[in-house]
C-alpha cells in the first residue's frame, strides 16, 4: 500500500512539474491570400483589408507581423520597411483575435512589376537580447503589381496619399496658413495696428 501512495504521488508531481513545459503557443490567420486589382503608383500609400489573426495555442502570447517570400520566387520582392501593421504588436489570450490593418507604403523610387511576398503572423518571445520570433507561424499571400511612372508624378502621389491619409487636418492647417497670410496683407495694407484699452 505505502509503495502504490508513493507511486500515485511521484506521477501526481511529476504531471504538475511537466504541464507548464506542456504548454502551446500556436497562430491562425483568416485570410489566405490579398490580390492587389488596381496597380500601384510609386509614392502611394495603400491601405490593404484587414488580417484577422488568431491565438489557436493554449496559453496567452504576443504576436507580431512581418514579411518574407521565397528565395527564387519570379515575382519582385517587396521591402519589409514598404510595409506598416496597425497595431504594430498585439497580446491575445487563448481563442482570442486581432484584426491588423497593413499599409504598403511605395517609396517614390520603386521598379516597376509584379510583387509578392508572405505576410507572416507568428508569436514573439522575449529574450534578454529584445524580441525574437518564434517558428511557428501563419502566412497570407500577398500580390500586386506597381505600375511605371517618373519622379515627379511620384512626389505627386506622395503628396496626395499623405494629403488624404491626414484629412482633415490637412485643411485645417491650409486654412490656419491661408487666414495668416490674410492678415498679414490686410495688417500691411491697411497699417491696422491693435490699440491699448485702459481699464478704469
Amino acid at each position: 500500500m505505502y509503495k502504490i501512495v508513493l507511486v500515485v504521488l511521484v506521477v501526481v508531481l511529476f504531471v504538475s512539474w511537466t504541464q507548464p513545459a506542456l504548454a502551446r503557443l500556436g497562430v491562425g490567420v483568416g485570410t489566405g491570400s490579398i490580390s492587389v486589382d488596381e496597380n500601384l503608383r510609386p509614392g502611394g500609400i495603400y491601405n490593404l483589408p484587414p488580417i484577422s489573426v488568431f491565438n489557436t495555442g493554449d496559453e496567452r502570447a504576443d504576436y507580431a507581423l512581418s514579411i518574407a517570400w521565397h528565395e527564387d520566387q519570379p515575382e519582385k520582392r517587396p521591402l519589409e520597411e514598404w510595409f506598416e501593421f496597425e497595431p504594430a504588436e498585439f497580446s491575445l489570450e487563448p481563442n482570442g483575435a486581432q484584426a491588423v490593418v497593413p499599409t504598403i507604403h511605395l517609396p517614390v523610387r520603386v521598379e516597376p512589376g509584379q510583387y509578392f511576398a508572405y505576410i507572416e503572423a507568428g508569436p514573439l518571445q522575449t529574450a534578454e537580447s529584445g524580441e525574437s520570433r518564434i517558428g511557428v507561424a501563419a502566412a497570407v499571400k500577398l500580390s500586386f503589381t506597381v505600375e511605371a511612372s517618373n519622379i515627379w508624378w511620384a512626389i505627386y502621389y506622395r503628396i496626395a496619399a499623405l494629403w488624404s491619409q491626414y484629412a482633415p487636418w490637412t485643411y485645417a492647417v491650409i486654412g490656419v496658413l491661408s487666414a495668416g497670410v490674410v492678415l498679414f496683407l490686410l495688417r500691411k495694407r491697411f497699417m491696422i495696428r491693435p490699440r491699448r484699452i485702459k481699464l478704469t
